[in-house]
Formats: structure tokens, C-alpha cells, sequence
């Protein structure tokens, strides 16, 4: 049940070059009768219009993975290790045949941008898992990813 007392807001943020279309869904929780701070209550990894984690922990294990880009040997429930012009690379597991290749550097620098992404955020109300049904968020996350769709066409177009 939504808290009446609460607003909840949404913004992303790309962690990789506009052409590959990986981006974090920030959810967020205004607390209007307290201090109108923002909490973190949810963080998710969206590519290219496709849910890929939809939860904090799934997040983290997916940034995780991206950390030991260098180690994998194996493949893990969000990346294959592939050959693509001659080094190796990440290949991001979807649903849909769309093929998102990560490089090295680029697993590096997405990592960075998602630790700097956090500074500044109240980590409180995640960590106590208190935060919207399921069903609520999936449909937020959705609208968030068409509105992100939308504005990156505009981009792109200039």
C-alpha cells in the first residue's frame, strides 16, 4: 500500500554510450510530511527498453558481474564472455536477438558512473526494504523507460 504521506519519483541515468543503451531506473521516495529528503528506495538496469534487473540486489550482482569483467571465465546469468574484433568482450544476455557488446573500459567506466550515480542519497528506506508493490513499480519503470526512449530519439535526431 502507498503511503499517502510519500511521493514517489523516478529519474535514469545512462551508464554507457547512448548507442548501447544501458541505463539505471532510480527510484525514490519523498517523504512530504518529514524533511522532504529523497530516499532510495529501488534501482534498477534497463537495456534498450528491456527490464534486466528489477530489483537492488539483482543491481548489484549485475554491476558485481561487470567489475570482474577482467576474471570471468564463465558465463553468469547477465553476460556471456565473447570474441568481437579480436579482444574479448561482454555480451549482455536479453530477451530480445539484440546483440549489446560491452567492452573493458566501458564495464570500468560503467561501474564508476554507477557508484558516482549514489553519492548523495539516503540508502535508509532500501535497506529496510520498505518500498511500493511489485506490479506498481514494473508499470513506473515502464513509463520511465518510454519517456527515456522518447527523449534519447530527440538526441539523436540533433
Amino acid at each position: 500500500m502507498i503511503d499517502e504521506r510519500r511521493i514517489y519519483d523516478y529519474n535514469s541515468e545512462s551508464i554507457t554510450h547512448l548507442t548501447k543503451d544501458i541505463s539505471l531506473i532510480k527510484e525514490f521516495m519523498i517523504d512530504i510530511e518529514g524533511d522532504n529528503k529523497k530516499y532510495l528506495t529501488e534501482i534498477s538496469v534497463v537495456a534498450n527498453n528491456e527490464i534486466i534487473t528489477s530489483k537492488y540486489f539483482e543491481t548489484i550482482q549485475f554491476i558485481e558481474q561487470l567489475k570482474l569483467f577482467h576474471k570471468v571465465e564463465i558465463d553468469s546469468k547477465y553476460f556471456k564472455l565473447v570474441k568481437k574484433d579480436n579482444q574479448n568482450s561482454l555480451l549482455l544476455i536479453t530477451q530480445s536477438d539484440e546483440k549489446i557488446f560491452i567492452s573493458e573500459s566501458e564495464a570500468r567506466a560503467a561501474t564508476a558512473i554507477f557508484s558516482m550515480s549514489l553519492h548523495g542519497y539516503s540508502f535508509k528506506i532500501l535497506l529496510e526494504s520498505v518500498y511500493i508493490d511489485e506490479e506498481t513499480r514494473i508499470k513506473s519503470i515502464k513509463h520511465v523507460i518510454k519517456k527515456m526512449k522518447d527523449e534519447r530519439e530527440q538526441v539523436l535526431k540533433m
